[in-house]
C-alpha cells in the first residue's frame, strides 16, 4: 500500500506560522490509517529527522510553499524537512531558543 500523504497545512509550534505543503494524494486508506501516517510524518519532521526520516511518507517531488519570508526560497517538501532539521538542532543547542 502506498503510504504517501497529502499534507495541506500545518502550524509550526516554534514560530506560530502556518505552512502549506502539497505532498500527494492517497490510495484508498481508512481515515485512521491516514491519521497514523500524518502523525508519523509530523513527528519525523518536528523532531528534526529531515528528509531521511520523512521521505517514506511523501511523494518524491512534493512541493512546499509558505507565506513566511524565512521560507520564501524553500519550494520542495524535501527542502522544508531539511530546514526543520536545522531548526531542531539549533533549538537543542541554543539555550536562548
Amino acid at each position: 500500500m502506498d503510504h504517501t500523504l497529502g499534507v495541506r497545512a500545518r502550524r509550526d509550534i516554534r514560530s506560530g506560522l502556518t505552512h502549506t505543503a502539497i505532498v500527494t494524494t492517497l490510495e484508498e486508506m481508512s481515515m485512521s490509517a491516514m491519521q497514523e501516517v500524518a502523525a508519523k510524518f509530523f513527528d519525523a519532521c518536528e523532531t528534526g529527522g529531515g528528509w531521511e526520516a520523512c521521505r517514506e511518507y511523501c511523494h518524491p517531488e512534493a512541493t512546499f510553499s509558505a507565506q513566511a519570508g524565512a521560507l520564501a526560497e524553500i519550494d520542495t517538501l524535501e527542502s522544508y524537512t531539511e530546514w526543520m532539521k536545522v531548526c531542531s538542532v539549533q533549538s537543542r543547542t541554543d539555550p536562548t531558543s
